[in-house]
C-alpha cells in the first residue's frame, strides 16, 4: 500500500488513517465474516426511503416529500450542529471502513475530506448538512447508499422504543409504472379507497398533491441523467411510495380513464391490508403475500419483500405444498424492494436437488457465498419468476441466481439493478444511514448492480393490458409450464 500511497503523494498522517481504517487481513477478515452474518438475519434490501430523499434533492424544483421540507432548521443551536458534524464524520469514516473499491480509488477518496468536513462545518441547517452527505454518497455511484430523516421514522409511526404504531398508518392503495413516459396506475388494492372510488389498472396519473406528474417525471430524469439509477424503476418507485402516509390524511390526485375523462379526487389513507414490519434500522414496511392456485393448477406465490421470515417460510413452504400437485410454481418478485438476505437461500434450498449458490459477495479480501444446501424434500417441478422494474436488492438476488443456476425461467422486464448487501445504522443526530457493505456478483459471475437481471422472456407493461385486465407476464409464464417438453 504505501507504493500507493507514494505514487498519489499522500502525507504520512493520511497514510496512518487510512491503514487504520482498513486494518490488517485478518481483522477484515472476521468483520466480513460479522457482516454476512448480518446480511442474513438483518436486511440487505433496498430502502426505497433512502432513495426517495436523496431524488428529492436533486432539482429544486421538485417537491416529492413534504416531511423534508418541514425538517429544515435554521435555528440549529450548537449542541445540534455538533451532532451533525459527528453524523457526517460517522457518515465517512463507514464509508471508508467498507468501501470494497481499490487503494487507489480509496486514495482518491481521502483527498476529498477536509474539503466536505469544511462544508459540512460551515452549513446552515440540518437539511443543508443533509445535502452535503447525499452529494458525497452520490460520488460513490452505488445502490443501497442513503441518509433517512428522523422526522421521517416519526412521521411512519415509529415510536422511541423503536417499536411502529400502526395507528398512524395508512394508505390509498395505489401502485405505479412508467409505460410509455406516462405515470399509470399499475395496482390498485382491493377495499382501499382508491378502489372505493373506481379507480382503475390503466389509468393515468396527471397530479398529484396540486403538482403536475408530466412536469415532475422530466424532473427525475433530468436529476438522474448521468447517474446508474433506472428513471422506469425510481418514477414508480417514488409515485408509489406516495400512496402512504398517516392515516386519515387525504391524497388529492388527477386522473385520466380509459375514456381519457378526468377524475378529481380527494382520497383518505385508510387502514391498509397487509402486515406493518420493523426490522432493525430500516422504516416500517408492510408486508403483503399472495398465495393462490390459479385456473390452471399452478400455484401462485406473490410477495413484496424478504421480511418477517416466519410469517413469509411458512406461506411458502404452503405454496410448495400446493405446487407439488401440479409440478408448477410461479414466484412473483414483480415490485418487491428486497429484505433480509438470508430469506433468498432459505427459499432456494428447496428447489434444488444439489449442492448450489444463487452468487457471492465480494469484500476486498474475502468472498462470501449465497449458498443453497438441498432441503430434505425439494419442489423438483418447473418454477417461473416474474421480475420488474421496480425488483430490487434481495428480489434480483433470487431471480438472477435460480436463473443462472438454470432452476427457473424468468419472466418480465429488467430489475431495477439495485444488488449490494447493506445494513442501517442511526447518526447521532437521528437520521439513519443506508450503506452497502460489499459489491455481489450472480453465479455465472453476472454483476446485478447497475446492470440488472434481464428476463429470458421480455414481456413490456402496455396501458392497454393494464386496462383488459390482462397480465401478459404471468400468461406467458404459465403458457410456459403448461408446454409440454419434447
Amino acid at each position: 500500500m504505501s507504493n500507493v500511497l507514494r505514487k498519489h503523494n499522500i502525507s504520512q498522517s493520511q497514510t496512518n488513517r487510512l491503514e487504520h481504517s482498513r486494518g490488517n487481513a485478518l481483522i477484515r477478515t472476521i468483520r466480513e465474516s460479522i457482516y454476512f452474518f448480518l446480511i442474513c438475519l438483518l436486511a440487505s434490501g433496498f430502502s426505497p426511503l433512502a432513495f426517495s430523499q436523496e431524488t428529492a434533492t436533486q432539482s429544486s424544483e421538485t417537491k416529492l416529500d413534504e416531511a423534508v421540507e418541514a425538517s429544515k432548521d435554521p435555528q440549529q443551536d450548537s449542541d445540534e450542529h455538533a451532532k451533525d458534524l459527528k453524523s457526517s464524520e460517522i457518515v465517512w469514516n463507514t464509508i471508508i471502513e467498507t468501501w470494497w473499491k481499490s487503494e487507489e480509488e480509496l486514495v482518491a477518496w481521502e483527498k476529498q475530506k477536509q474539503s466536505f468536513t469544511s462544508r459540512v462545518s460551515s452549513a446552515k441547517s440540518r437539511e443543508e448538512v443533509r445535502k452535503l452527505q447525499r452529494e458525497l454518497i452520490d460520488k460513490l455511484k452505488a445502490s443501497h447508499y442513503g441518509i433517512i430523516p428522523g422526522e421521517l421514522y416519526k412521521k411512519l409511526g415509529v415510536k422511541e422504543d423503536g417499536k411502529i404504531d400502526t395507528s398512524k398508518l395508512g394508505s390509498v392503495g395505489l401502485k405505479y409504472r412508467l409505460v410509455d413516459d406516462q405515470a399509470v396506475v399499475y395496482h390498485v388494492v382491493e377495499g382501499s379507497a382508491a378502489d372505493q372510488a373506481g379507480v382503475k389498472p390503466g389509468w393515468l396519473l396527471k397530479s398529484v398533491k396540486d403538482q403536475d406528474v408530466p412536469e415532475l417525471i422530466a424532473e427525475l430524469k433530468e436529476a438522474l441523467t448521468g447517474k446508474r439509477f433506472s428513471v422506469a424503476s425510481m418514477v414508480g418507485l417514488r409515485l408509489s411510495n406516495m400512496s402512504d402516509d398517516t392515516l386519515g390524511d387525504k391524497l388529492k390526485l388527477v386522473l385520466l380513464d380509459e375514456k381519457n375523462e378526468s377524475h378529481h379526487l380527494d382520497l383518505e389513507m385508510l387502514e391498509p391490508t397487509g402486515k406493518w414490519i420493523r426490522f432493525g434500522n430500516l422504516p416500517p414496511l408492510l408486508l403483503d403475500i399472495e398465495n393462490k392456485t390459479l385456473e390452471d393448477g399452478t400455484q401462485y406465490f406473490s410477495f413484496n419483500a424478504f421480511f418477517d421470515p416466519v410469517t413469509l417460510m411458512g406461506q411458502f413452504d404452503k405454496a410448495l405444498e400446493e405446487a407439488r400437485k401440479s409440478d408448477k410454481l410461479v414466484i412473483d418478485l414483480r415490485g418487491n424492494h428486497g429484505g433480509i438476505g438470508g430469506i433468498t437461500m432459505g427459499m432456494g434450498r428447496h428447489l434444488v436437488q444439489e449442492e448450489k449458490y444463487l452468487g457471492k459477495m465480494l469484500f476486498p479480501t474475502n468472498e462470501i457465498k449465497f449458498a443453497l444446501s438441498p432441503a430434505a424434500d425439494p419442489f423438483s417441478g418447473k418454477v417461473a419468476v416474474l421480475i420488474d422494474e421496480c425488483s430490487f436488492s434481495s428480489a434480483e438476488i433470487l431471480a438472477g441466481g435460480l436463473q443462472a443456476i438454470g432452476r427457473a425461467r424468468v419472466f418480465g422486464s429488467r430489475t431495477g439493478g439495485l444488488a449490494l448487501p447493506s445494513i442501517v445504522k442511526k447518526l447521532p443526530n437521528g437520521d439513519f444511514f443506508q450503506y452497502a457493505i460489499c459489491d455481489y456478483v450472480s453465479f455465472d459471475g453476472s454483476r446485478i448492480e447497475g446492470n440488472g437481471v434481464a428476463p429470458d422472456e421480455e414481456i413490456p407493461l402496455t396501458q392497454k393490458d393494464l386496462l383488459d385486465g390482462r397480465d401478459r407476464a404471468l400468461e406467458t409464464a404459465t403458457a410456459w409450464m403448461n408446454k409440454v417438453e419434447q
